[in-house]
């Protein structure tokens, strides 16, 4: 199932994606589910769209706005879409995060690359699934986001560039990666202090013998009572 915009009333309907590409060209994935978002803000929700698409392991996200002048907000929940709910349909709506089938494990980031710009992004996978995703477009304009890969944050790297990029985008976010810790490096991990050998220590002090031995030890004043 795929979605087409309708530029004018906002709405959509069964049909096949199309979405605009780098220079001018057009996209049109074979996909095997698809789902539709508008943004949060009522002040551009039927001016910007979202088209979320997976096919196997493959995942993109087209987002498009569809007037002059900026636009700035969040893409977090799909429009309603009926969904078979027993004998019948009912109403739901789905996240982004669960359309896109994106973990939202505290050390997981995603690398994204946009096709329009040719810039990747960094995302947090437990910030998309609770704040959904920050997107800001020129009169016109649209990202296409594809070539999701998953990161795995174990020592904190990822985090750090983030934090430097500060949500702007980069050429290449593995180059961006070197270029920070060449800077910054990662803090090494304190040196781990030599275990003491016990066993040399009481072989040790058994060698040594008693200090005491062959002094007289008799008590001076229990001698002189003798």
């Amino acid at each position: 199932m795929s979605y087409r915009t309708r530029a004018s009333a906002g709405c959509t309907r069964r049909g096949s994606t199309r979405c605009c590409g780098a220079g001018g060209s057009s996209l049109a994935p074979t996909v095997s589910a698809s789902s539709t978002w508008c943004a949060t803000r009522a002040a551009w929700r039927k001016s910007v769209f979202a088209y979320a698409n997976v096919s196997g392991g493959d995942r993109s996200l087209v987002l498009y706005h569809n007037r002059w002048g900026d636009a700035a907000g969040r893409i977090r929940d799909s429009v309603p879409f009926a969904a078979r709910d027993g004998g019948g349909r009912s109403l739901r709506r789905q996240a982004l995060h669960e359309a896109l089938r994106l973990s939202a494990a505290a050390d997981t980031w995603y690398a994204v690359r946009d096709l329009v710009s040719g810039q990747e992004y960094l995302f947090e996978g437990a910030a998309l699934a609770r704040d959904g995703l920050w997107c800001a477009l020129d009169a016109f304009g649209c990202q296409v986001l594809l070539d999701w890969r998953e990161l795995h944050d174990h020592d904190g790297r990822w985090r750090r560039l983030a934090d430097a990029l500060g949500g702007r985008p980069a050429p290449d976010l593995a180059l961006a990666l070197a270029e920070l810790e060449r800077r910054t490096p990662l803090p090494e991990e304190p040196p781990t202090a030599p275990e003491s050998d016990a066993g040399a220590d009481d072989e040790d002090a058994a060698g040594a013998g008693d200090p005491l031995e062959g002094a007289d030890r008799t008590d001076p004043d229990t001698a002189a009572k003798r």
